[in-house]
């Protein structure tokens, strides 16, 4: 794996510094031999299960690792000089990770599908191990010493409740596979306590650790994977495997396919070839004679329902079957590229296509979501069959095209055009829509069917629920358009929506949220709140034009809206269009300033580096100095005023405090009480609270001016910001306090157990639902640290 192209969402740490088990060859680099022949190594395996979230790789080394660096180059090492003599734990702890980020740990001797991998990632917890409730029966004849001698779980649905070789085999439920997802937060409290921790775990093993780990608090989830992973120390674990293969699949629908053409094969087996080599050279020249051909992987591990392993193994193209040589060293190399060595896997030869017009691969639904999408990436450039699975194409193409399309349409490029019947075909004929197809389409516009596999995804669709994702898009469109049009208040000639400007929902309530979420949402900002405030501030009044706005359920900000409320009220209204139109142009332009809206597209308020908007506006935007004095007049109003109303702001909270009691102690019905409570909280909470909010961007913005301008260092700026003292400061300090004894437990539930996790999602549980989830982890781990 390239550590040039990896990405930095995730890290990941693979423990291979210990000894392996059976101490004969480096279980790191090779699992057990079979049959007489070695079979491929185990990184092979582990970080194809990974590849696809690109991690930024961390292996930790120790027995003959300069043979595993020489193997490996572009892996981040780190050498744990007493590798003989600690554990797992040690070498962990040891890891120079990017603790901002989430961090996959993987002892180096053990495999596991691609599946394992999405599963830790899906399960919410701050630690998430990967075990096996099968692990009694994992492989036959296993003893009661190695069962004991095992790292051992014991879970249930709410969480693992003990952990590590110590437990009694009685006692537990599963094995720990040897594969973790460790949070961020989990990361940072480790390096935070490393030096402590490396001495006191000096010879534990990982699972240890963990154990420890939930005994300060920490929230520890398994995910079973039901034999389904693999400690290449016993061969018979590789059974776990088995898939089906290319070659089975293409000669199944060859003589189905009338819209497509599947070119004829030889295939055979690994065992085939090593026990008759002649045999099979002899049967490929005579089906093939002297043309040129391709020598593909066919491994039971490739394409199966569960797992794929595209591109993992080799194929070799252009292969002329009269050099005899030439064609049993492609053989030979697509064999040697096999991780297990199974005698069952399989190489498929076919000929080679030669007048390639384009080629690529095909999704008949979405990759995350199974959406009702062909996405199709291809290459019509280079000639080449292999340059979109290589990633060698230079002229990468990416279609996406509704499951419902014309095939006829002059809109779809046309090698997707040729393509569509051909999909809708291998649909139909297997009766599964959710397909990686590889194609390639020749000169006569005939496509020619390279591969299919399922999408190792489940994808629980319908046809109804395909029909209902369309219809809502087709209304999203409809009300995109309609939109367009500026309302009697906004000003501009056109609008673009996004999920991070101004009041940002994809931060705030996520960008799928729940309709009662968005409701909420709407109610107490976004619909009059937010425009209440800016012209109660001196902007521009937009009301009754809503900020928020809904696409198929997912919400967008009006951008034309939050920059029209952004202007001066004394702002002539052809100037004011003018204003936002630019701003809107510069927006689009670049998109990453969407959550920088106040601060890099359009001035809020008058700062001292104001003279780079006028910049701006004159030189990019054609404004006149006198336009540009205009807006500087009135946001110098608007920024005198900020420094003026803070403490009025802050009294109108003090009384939606007060009001509070009043009402949940007057008689009155449940529901009525509810809409009394958000109308107090729209008009006493979340108007002063925008109103603070404000104040908080005016001065945010003019201390960054101040740094611009280099009156004040950034280091006073961090500074003072720090020294602010927020609900989070106060949560933890009140925790403190009930570690210290100073604040009663039950004191600090009732304060606190109104939160939830969701704010504006009141269906999900809140703090006092589950006390032991969210605030008694917090009380433990301050107690503890």
């Amino acid at each position: 794996m390239s550590t040039e192209t990896a990405q930095t969402g995730i890290e990941m740490v693979i423990l291979g510094a210990g000894r392996p088990f059976s101490g004969a060859e480096p279980s790191v680099l090779h699992s057990t031999r079979q049959g007489g022949s070695r079979n491929g190594r185990v990184l092979d395996w582990l970080l194809g299960a990974v590849q696809h979230l690109r991690p930024r790789v961390h292996f930790i080394s120790g027995y003959r690792a300069d043979e595993v660096q020489q193997q490996y180059p572009r892996l981040r090492y780190t050498h744990n000089p007493a590798w003989e003599s600690t554990g797992a734990a040690r070498s962990l702890l040891l890891a120079p990770v990017d603790t901002r980020h989430d961090c996959l740990v993987s002892y180096a001797d053990i495999v596991f599908h691609r599946h394992a991998v999405d599963r830790l990632a899906a399960t919410g917890g701050d630690i998430v191990v990967a075990v096996d409730s099968q692990w009694r029966r994992r492989y036959a004849g296993r003893t009661e010493e190695d069962l004991a001698r095992c790292e051992k779980v014991h879970y249930t649905p709410d969480g693992i409740s003990r952990l590590g070789a110590d437990l009694d085999a009685a006692l537990a439920n599963a094995e720990f596979t040897g594969l973790v997802r460790l949070s961020a937060p989990v990361m940072q409290w480790l390096q935070a306590h490393n030096e402590t921790l490396v001495e006191r775990f000096s010879r534990a093993k990982l699972a240890g650790l963990i154990e420890w780990l939930r005994m300060q608090g920490f929230d520890v989830r398994a995910v079973d994977l039901a034999g389904d992973w693999a400690e290449l120390n016993e061969p018979r674990d590789l059974a776990h495997f088995v898939l089906g293969t290319k070659a089975q699949t293409l000669q199944r629908l060859q003589g189905l396919v009338q819209c497509s053409r599947i070119e004829d094969q030889v295939s055979f087996t690994v065992g085939d070839w090593q026990t008759a080599p002649e045999t099979v050279l002899h049967t490929v020249a005579a089906r093939f004679g002297e043309a040129r051909v391709v020598v593909r992987s066919s491994a039971l591990s490739e394409d199966g329902f569960a797992s794929a392993n595209a591109g993992a193994y080799t194929s070799v193209l252009d292969v002329p079957v009269a050099d005899r040589e030439a064609l049993q060293g492609a053989i030979r190399d697509v064999v040697s590229s096999y991780p297990a060595g199974n005698r069952d896997d399989q190489v498929l030869v076919q000929p080679m296509l030669t007048d390639v017009a384009a080629s690529g691969v095909a999704f008949t639904r979405t990759l995350s979501r199974g959406a009702p999408y062909y996405v199709i990436n291809y290459d019509d450039c280079s000639g080449s069959t292999a340059s979109i699975t290589e990633g060698s194409s230079s002229a990468h193409r990416t279609v996406v095209i509704r499951r419902d399309a014309d095939e006829a349409s002059l809109d779809i490029p046309a090698p997707a055009r040729a393509l569509l019947p051909a999909l809708r075909e291998i649909e139909s004929l297997l009766g599964y829509d959710s397909l990686d197809v590889e194609f390639a389409c020749d000169g006569q516009g005939l496509v020619h069917v390279l591969q299919v596999r399922p999408i190792a995804v489940r994808h629980e669709s319908s046809p109804d629920s395909d029909r209902q994702v369309l219809r809502q898009l087709e209304q999203a469109q409809d009300r995109f358009r309609q939109l367009q049009t500026p309302g009697s208040s906004v000003v501009g000639r056109r609008t673009v929506f996004g999920v991070m400007p101004d009041w940002n929902p994809a931060e705030i309530i996520g960008t799928r949220p729940g309709r009662l979420a968005t409701s909420l949402y709407r109610w107490l900002i976004t619909d009059e709140t937010w425009a209440a405030q800016r012209a109660g501030y001196g902007y521009r009044d937009v009301r009754p034009q809503p900020l928020l706005h809904s696409f198929a359920g997912h919400p967008c900000i009006d951008v034309r809206a939050s920059l029209s409320s952004f202007l001066p009220a004394g702002l002539d209204d052809a100037l004011a269009a003018r204003l936002v139109d630019f701003c809107l142009d510069w927006l689009e332009q670049r998109p990453s300033l969407h959550d920088k809206l106040e601060f890099e597209v359009i001035p809020t308020c008058l700062a001292l580096d104001f003279p780079r908007w006028e910049q701006r506006f004159i030189e990019d935007g054609g404004f006149s100095a006198e336009e540009v004095a205009a807006l500087r007049e009135g946001l110098a109003g608007i920024t005198e005023q900020a420094m003026r109303r803070g403490d009025g702001d802050a009294r109108q909270i003090g009384q939606l405090e007060q009001r509070f009691e009043r009402i949940m102690a007057a008689p009155m019905a449940p529901l009525d009480r509810a809409a009394v409570l958000l109308e107090d909280c729209r008009r006493f909470g979340t108007l002063p609270f925008a109103h603070l909010a404000r104040s908080a961007f005016v001065a945010v913005t003019l201390l960054r001016s101040a740094v611009t301008r280099g009156i004040i260092p950034p280091a006073a700026v961090d500074g003072f910001l720090g020294s602010v003292r927020t609900v989070s400061h106060r949560l933890n300090e009140d925790a403190g306090a009930v570690g210290s004894g100073r604040m009663s437990r039950d004191d600090f539930v009732q304060r606190y157990s109104h939160l939830r996790p969701g704010t504006y999602d009141i269906t999900s549980p809140c703090y006092a639902a589950e006390t032991g989830r969210y605030l008694d982890p917090l009380l433990q781990r301050l107690a503890n640290s």
